[in-house]
């Protein structure tokens, strides 16, 4: 389509051939918005050009010194909207927006608001979204979250460091773990707090109740207790237990 257009048309001394040509010529281009894969070489504020190389609507800004581009006629949507690439929800944070003419992304936090989606456009989330890593952290507390308070199925005779007692965490966080170890035989008990395995408690020495607040746990982790002897005696652990400051379950407040 034409994209040129001619401002003096008429003029004495013009050829009306010409002239008609022009005419003709210029209502083609507005028909057509100016459309074509490069701008209009004679652009003034105001004009419109549909490009065919992007699909977008475009207009000259007032300045005259560039083009603002409105629709896409491709996909149908507002040019803004195809430049948004993502809008992700933040962990904690709220909602960030990704567009390429922003500054910085965006966070619209959920914080501000302190009502409750409601009416018949309410928020449905889908089925798992949300998993248990999502969930707010753990922090070390004297509220009881769990208890495993029998004795371990195995009997534990050797100088090898041996698991007693585990527990899977749904949520990650700060925890205060504690039990009680007893033991049988004339020889020295020795016990630990593990993670997924590896030691990252305190070393504990001889029959007791210990508690320590150990950080880093992500959830999926496995809380363990391992326990050994300097030589033969018979370990117990028993009334492994794991505090937070918030309890996410049902408890009995009244017995």
């Amino acid at each position: 389509m034409s994209q040129t257009f001619t401002a003096d048309c008429f003029a004495s001394g013009h050829a009306g051939q010409t002239d008609l040509a022009a005419m003709e010529n210029n209502f083609l281009a507005l028909q057509s918005h100016f459309s074509g894969a490069g701008a209009p070489s004679n652009p003034v504020a105001g004009i419109d050009w549909y490009d065919t190389t992007s699909h977008i609507y475009k207009m000259r800004n007032e300045a005259n010194d560039a083009w603002l581009d409105f629709y896409n006629l491709a996909t149908g949507r507002a040019a803004d909207a195809d430049k948004c690439t993502g809008i992700t929800l933040q962990a904690g944070t709220g909602i960030s927006i990704t567009h390429p003419e922003l500054s910085a992304n965006p966070t619209i936090s959920h914080a501000a608001h302190t009502g409750h989606v409601t009416g018949t456009q309410a928020l449905t989330i889908a089925n798992g979204v949300i998993t248990p890593a999502m969930l707010a952290a753990y922090a070390a507390g004297d509220a009881l979250i769990i208890a495993s308070d029998g004795a371990q199925a195995a009997t534990i005779n050797t100088t090898t460091w041996t698991k007693a007692k585990e527990v899977r965490l749904a949520r990650a966080g700060t925890l205060r773990i504690s039990y009680i170890l007893s033991y049988v035989g004339g020889h020295i008990a020795y016990s630990r707090i593990y993670r997924n395995g590896t030691a990252v408690g305190t070393e504990h020495t001889g029959a007791g109740g210990f508690t320590e607040d150990i950080s880093g746990w992500s959830s999926g982790d496995l809380c363990q207790v391992y326990a050994r002897s300097s030589d033969d005696c018979v370990i117990t652990i028993t009334c492994f237990r794991l505090y937070a400051t918030v309890v996410h379950h049902e408890v009995v407040t009244l017995a």
